[in-house]
């Protein structure tokens, strides 16, 4: 399946050959999940389970009936090695190896045997768009994408298909009463479900239609003027058009759409890298950015997505931006030192900030990324706040593997001098990190040993 579609991108021009590919997608299709730091995340705990198990039951949501503190970790690593992993950059080609042969081409078949009905489906990854001038015809094509899915094992989500049919929406009934109600078995009459169906989601049963007079949404409007502005325009805009694009980039972090317009997390991760993009080239053109306080919105931002690790990297980013710039309408130095002071975030402490580890990893990252173009005038300084801050991190909590690795890379880039004497030989039994951690400790003492002499 992969070969054959790596033989039509080679066809076609795309691809040189296919060799190194083929063993690159072999590799990728061999992700093995490890934990080497089970035995701290299960000391965490709260209403009586562990940050682990919790984790487990949110990852296998419809599979968590048997899991518990002792099988855990062997249930969630069987499903995980055979899940690829959350947003793998080959995500996207993986997909298509498989839908193109699968569904895509017999489903375009079908559709051109009906060629009197003027009809057009698209699809991005897992996301299928079915446009078409007869209603009934859409569900007809709806019944084949669901076949040909399940020929390979994969469904349609009930929640997420419009229309559904009338035994999903049943189906979806009896589920969200039996999950509120405190009965194991539930008997509903006909009757009953008759009338929870015609009040439940009536758009469900028919396609959306839209005619030349509808509007539209504003979500869908402002992501479409947004998504056509590139980094070249960026530079050629002036600066009232570049300050009213960073105007509505931040006020599209803050602005609440339906949730059937748009998911927060898709305008989160939509926004993030015009704002960083159009912060930057505001500050090169030395503009009072502050007016539309970046701050005050990329705050607010982490409190409501604080799994958004990338505005974390983005503010981290902006703030070395504001320094290296000479802003000095105030001391960012200052407001760098309490940011970094913020992300102690324990977990011991608060439950919910348990994406402290990660967080702070990004941020570290974001300063090797970033080290090459800071001024040599400021390094010291910078260089000291970055230490104190990982000092104060850790000083009453214990280091994750990856923030270990994150630790060493970025003491060794930055040539920070204070050595935080990690402790990686608890690693040994996992080569791969346990190797990757010493390399990095033994490239960070290097460095630290060429500067004392």
């Amino acid at each position: 399946m992969f070969e054959k579609r790596l033989n039509t991108l080679v066809e076609n021009g795309v691809l040189k050959n296919k060799e190194g590919w083929l063993q690159l997608l072999a590799d990728l299709l061999n992700y093995k999940f490890e934990c080497p730091d089970i035995e701290i995340l299960k000391g965490y705990k709260q209403t009586g389970k562990s940050f682990f198990l919790q984790y487990a039951e949110k990852i296998m949501r419809n599979k968590k009936d048997d899991l518990n503190e002792e099988n855990a970790l062997e249930k969630i690593t069987e499903y995980l090695n055979n899940t690829l992993p959350l947003e793998l950059i080959a995500s996207g080609f993986l997909s298509n190896c498989v839908l193109t042969e699968y569904l895509d081409n017999p489903v375009k078949e079908f559709i051109e045997e009906n060629k009197k009905i003027e009809t057009y489906i698209f699809r991005y990854t897992d996301d299928i768009t079915i446009i078409s001038s007869d209603g009934e015809f859409i569900k007809k094509i709806i019944g084949k994408v669901r076949e040909r899915l399940n020929n390979i094992g994969l469904s349609l989500s009930k929640e997420k298909t419009i229309p559904a049919n009338e035994n999903e929406i049943d189906e979806m009934i009896k589920e969200k009463i039996q999950k509120n109600s405190s009965l194991k078995q539930i008997v509903i009459e006909k009757g009953l479900l008759d009338a929870i169906k015609n009040g439940y989601e009536k758009s469900k049963l028919e396609p959306i239609r839209i005619t030349k007079n509808d509007t539209i949404p504003g979500s869908t409007a402002m992501i479409e003027k947004l998504s056509q502005v590139s980094e070249i325009q960026l530079q050629s805009m002036d600066n009232e058009e570049l300050e009213q694009f960073i105007y509505e980039m931040l006020h599209l972090l803050d602005v609440q759409f339906d949730s059937k317009e748009i998911k927060d997390e898709t305008k989160v991760a939509f926004a993030s890298w015009r704002i960083k993009s159009g912060l930057k080239e505001a500050l090169n053109r030395a503009l009072n950015i502050e007016k539309y306080s970046p701050e005050a919105s990329l705050q607010r931002a982490f409190k409501r997505y604080p799994y958004k690790i990338s505005l974390y990297e983005i503010y981290t980013i902006f703030l070395i931006d504001c320094i290296i710039k000479g802003n000095n309408r105030k001391s960012y130095f200052e407001v760098l030192e309490n940011f970094l002071r913020s992300l102690k975030l324990s977990i011991q402490e608060n439950w919910d900030s348990f994406y402290g580890p990660f967080i702070r990893t990004k941020v570290l990252f974001a300063f090797s990324n970033e080290w090459r173009r800071i001024p040599t005038s400021y390094r010291e300084r910078l260089r000291d706040i970055i230490s104190d801050a990982v000092q104060a991190w850790y000083d009453s909590q214990e280091i994750l593997w990856f923030e270990k690795y994150a630790i060493y890379w970025c003491f060794s880039i930055c040539q920070i001098r204070t050595n935080p004497k990690l402790n990686i030989d608890c690693y040994k039994v996992f080569r791969a990190i346990y190797s990757s951690l010493e390399y990095l400790q033994k490239i960070y003492l290097l460095t630290v040993d060429e500067q004392i002499h």
